[in-house]
């Protein structure tokens, strides 16, 4: 079953979060040599040439009165992340370590989108991608390392997604970019991610709201369809009906990853009665709590 862990939930009077990222490249995720040799025989035989560094969520420090986060994230490497995150579909047991499964939480940025004319934007993801035919935030994908600067840029990155998956490189038309939570989405789907393989969550994911100024039908106008397979636009009093009635098992629901970057965006009260309803469902748990060393512990 697939978990959402919700380490900042919306507190009303308090839109964005005020973040701060700490990164250590010294510090790496701890591997076994039974999980590395894994990690190497299912790399090698994926046909994978390059890996990019990226951090795992380790702690986060959250000021629930005040909102403000400090993350910690330390150094791993998409490697050991494809291992984890797509499992072959002939695979009738877990290869890799639970230690390992369960402190991975793998750098990430989720950005939802709103038009001028008060629309939120959610993508189908392209066929053949990762969580392919998905529903998904506007814009999504690794926050990966950048040696020259030694630092995980957030931002950044997500202007970046912004460019790829809706044609945004006018930075003019974009009015703000403000974080909005920090998540993990975790466990197993049956959501296909490629050609053999499934998906496997294990996000530490940022996730934000960008204020654009373009109106909906202009976004549906040019968005990129190499990288998104359609565009719809949910006005803001509907988004918590979407989101509930599309999450559930199958592959035309919202991925684990987009269903929190939607929630991420309702008030507080709201927020809790929707997890609720959608936990119900028995197909996916939405959990709030707080992270230290890489150890979920639940609010009680």
């Amino acid at each position: 079953m697939e978990t959402i862990e919700f380490y900042t939930p919306p507190k009303n009077g308090i839109e964005q979060l005020t973040l701060s990222i700490d990164f250590n490249p010294a510090q790496s995720l701890s591997i076994s040599s039974r999980d590395q040799q894994q990690i190497d025989k299912d790399w090698q035989e994926r046909g994978y040439t390059r890996s990019s560094p990226l951090g795992t969520l380790l702690n986060v420090c959250y000021n629930p009165r005040t909102r403000e986060t400090k993350l910690n994230y330390i150094l791993t490497e998409y490697k050991v992340y494809s291992s984890l995150a797509f499992p072959a579909l002939s695979d009738t047991e877990e290869k890799l370590s639970s230690q390992l499964r369960n402190s991975m939480r793998a750098s990430a940025i989720g950005c939802a989108v709103e038009t001028i004319d008060q629309k939120i934007i959610i993508q189908r993801r392209k066929e053949g991608l990762i969580s392919g035919g998905m529903l998904d935030s506007a814009a999504a994908g690794m926050m990966v390392y950048t040696p020259s600067t030694q630092k995980l840029d957030w931002q950044s990155q997500t202007y970046e997604k912004l460019a790829r998956e809706l044609s945004l490189t006018d930075l003019t038309k974009i009015n703000s970019v403000k974080p909005t939570s920090v998540f993990s989405s975790r466990g197993k789907t049956n959501i296909p991610a490629a050609k053999g393989y499934f998906t496997a969550c294990h996000s530490g994911m940022v996730s934000s709201l960008a204020h654009v100024n373009l109106s909906y039908d202009t976004i549906t106008q040019i968005f990129n369809k190499k990288e998104v397979h359609e565009i719809m636009g949910i006005d803001k009093k509907d988004l918590a009906e979407f989101i509930i009635e599309h999450t559930g098992p199958g592959n035309r629901n919202f991925c684990g990853d987009g269903a929190a970057t939607m929630l991420s965006l309702l008030p507080e009260k709201v927020f809790y009665q929707t997890i609720e309803k959608i936990n119900r469902k028995d197909n996916l748990k939405i959990y709030v709590g707080s992270l230290k060393n890489a150890t979920f512990t639940e609010k009680s």
